[in-house]
């Protein structure tokens, strides 16, 4: 095609095209970067024993390694088992800590015994990938 059936001169033809692939280029790579890696950086439980039925305070901090500030949606739950205890946390810090606590609450009907915590995040703060962290040696008291 020539520039000039579109009523324009070959200098402004050729910067309007170098416009449109910095365009094309650009805005898919904008969307993927700078990444988001959010990950569980620290885990404690309190108190170490607890009756069925009852709470817990969980509290540890999310790691970022990403280049962007991003929000995050904290899992715990027994290994193996179902949701305990979750909370948004926001804005964790590109290349930064966010610290967390939360109360998880047990099923009333939850045999006695010896159970890990799993505190768990999505890669991406929000979706992705399970990035989790254990802390083993809750006691769980029968009902």
């Amino acid at each position: 095609m020539d520039p000039d059936s579109f009523g324009v001169g070959p200098k402004l033809a050729t910067v309007l095209l170098a416009i449109g692939v910095t365009l094309a280029v650009a805005v898919p790579g904008s969307s993927a970067a700078p990444g988001v890696k959010v990950r569980v950086s620290k885990l404690a439980v309190l108190p170490e024993s607890v009756l069925s039925g009852g709470s817990f305070k969980v509290s540890g901090s999310l790691q970022n390694s990403g280049r962007k500030d991003h929000d995050a949606r904290l899992e715990i739950s027994l290994r193996g088992g179902d949701e305990i205890g979750s909370k948004r946390i926001h804005a964790v810090p590109a290349g930064g800590a966010r610290k967390f606590d939360l109360r998880a609450t047990l099923p009333v009907d939850l045999p006695a015994g010896e159970y890990v915590i799993d505190a768990c995040v999505p890669e991406k703060g929000t979706a992705g990938k399970p990035r989790c962290r254990s802390e083993a040696g809750l006691t769980v008291i029968g009902p």
